[in-house]
């Protein structure tokens, strides 16, 4: 009966044993699953740790990228408007030393005229030569002709009024000259209408002062000897 005791104890005691290695490589299988899961999700972590982080560079790159076309972009902007602006101003340039050297090149050929005909009253209607010195003639009566080239055509002698003008301030100052004399004989300009040409002229004058289309210095000789 002993022995049968012992017996029960020792497999007891082996079942025990048992049990406890069971459950000791139970928790070690269950350790190493938990530390595989662990080990997975800090894998997956990683990876999507560094998927991120190249995303992120080959966005960088690509903004950086597309910041330097836009910069160079507008350099090229920059450099065309530049290029426009230069090219603009040359053109002006060449314009303005063309017509300069056309001025000096008509001017010659006055000064050849005027050495072979004594004067420069040249036809203001024969060709383009006339009709430039047409052209100076009313600038200088516009106050727009340039002081170096008054200064070049009166140095030759050159008439700025046209002929045709200067007859007529001519012919203007003779029946001035008469009104005057009729206003120191007679006290005032009332000259009567039937007095011929003389006045005519005077009638005339009057209708030109009074509507303001007279001259500015044939109006003021005439206000100065109390014409109305």
């Amino acid at each position: 009966m002993e022995a049968k005791l012992d017996q029960d104890m020792i497999t007891n005691r082996n079942q025990i044993t048992e049990n406890d290695m069971s459950a000791t490589n139970s928790s070690k299988d269950s350790s190493d699953e938990e530390s595989q899961e662990s080990c997975g999700k800090k894998r997956k972590c990683a990876v999507s740790s560094n998927r991120h982080d190249m995303d992120s560079s080959v966005g960088g790159n690509r903004e950086a990228a597309g910041g330097g076309m836009v910069a160079e972009e507008n350099h090229q902007v920059n450099a065309n408007a530049t290029m426009q602006k230069e090219e603009s101003s040359a053109t002006k340039m060449k314009a303005r030393l063309n017509h300069y050297g056309r001025w000096n090149r008509l001017f010659m050929e006055l000064v050849k005229y005027k050495e072979k005909n004594g004067h420069c009253n040249f036809p203001t209607t024969n060709g383009s030569f006339g009709r430039w010195i047409r052209l100076q003639r009313t600038l200088f009566r516009s106050k727009e002709l340039k002081a170096d080239r008054y200064a070049k055509l009166a140095g030759i002698g050159f008439v700025f009024e046209d002929v045709k003008f200067t007859i007529d301030n001519e012919r203007w100052n003779v029946r001035f000259l008469e009104l005057v004399k009729y206003k120191q004989k007679n006290g005032h300009c009332n000259c009567p209408r039937t007095n011929g040409s003389f006045a005519h002229w005077i009638s005339t004058q009057r209708t030109l002062f009074r509507s303001k289309k007279l001259k500015e210095d044939r109006y003021e000789k005439l206000v100065g000897i109390g014409f109305a």
